[in-house]
């Protein structure tokens, strides 16, 4: 986590560095010598420096942020894939109800899930930036799928869990899955899907 301890000390130094100038100019409000060795020089250095050490350590930070929210949808499809496809919440082609309302009435799955919203009038789960739902098909059980709340912002790739226990991952670079009205196609695992898994921090696939 070196980027966010770099922008934390950076933010630290540039409020340090703005209150130090605001202090020496209300004690002396004649005209500041501007000498680098002079108390204000060096609080205008120490400001630069703080102002640099934030501007490289924000898209650091930006893009450390979306890789964890990748991640987490990844786990939490694994998750929702053991319970749905392997396990006994197994819900039949026929079962009508959302992932929201299964999650509902579910106290021990919403525990494991404690940190997930249900939005959408319930169709959907939002967690760290991704949403969840279950696309049915004519036969069998659903396929899980995960997309950005907001694509660039909150996540960038789509997900899904299938009923044969793969799970597929697409780089939705041209943002068309975002938001709860844009879910990936329900052609599911055709064009540019591949398959992924996790490796340690890392999205592998093939």
């Amino acid at each position: 986590m070196s980027e966010i301890s770099e922008i934390s000390a950076g933010i630290a130094g540039l409020d340090a560095g703005l209150r130090g100038v605001r202090d020496d100019l209300a004690r002396d409000p004649s005209p500041p010598h501007w000498g680098w060795g002079s108390p204000l020089g060096s609080r205008v250095v120490l400001f630069f420096v703080a102002l640099v050490v934030v501007l490289v350590s924000l898209p650091c930070l930006k893009s450390l942020a979306l890789r964890e929210n990748e991640l987490d949808a990844i786990r939490t499809l694994s998750l929702l894939g053991r319970e749905f496809h392997h396990g006994e919440r197994n819900p039949p082609a026929a079962d009508p109800r959302t992932l929201g309302q299964i999650l509902a009435a579910d106290p021990a799955l919403r525990k494991r899930l404690a940190d997930a919203e249900i939005v959408a009038g319930g169709r959907m789960l939002l967690r760290h930036g991704y949403l969840f739902d279950l696309a049915r098909g004519d036969i069998g059980p659903p396929t899980l799928r995960a997309w950005p709340w907001r694509h660039g912002s909150t996540g960038l790739g789509a997900f899904l869990a299938t009923p044969r226990g793969e799970l597929l991952g697409h780089p939705n670079g041209e943002a068309r899955w975002s938001g709860p009205d844009a879910a990936p196609d329900a052609g599911l695992g055709a064009g540019d899907w591949r398959r992924v898994w996790l490796s340690g921090t890392r999205i592998e696939s093939y």
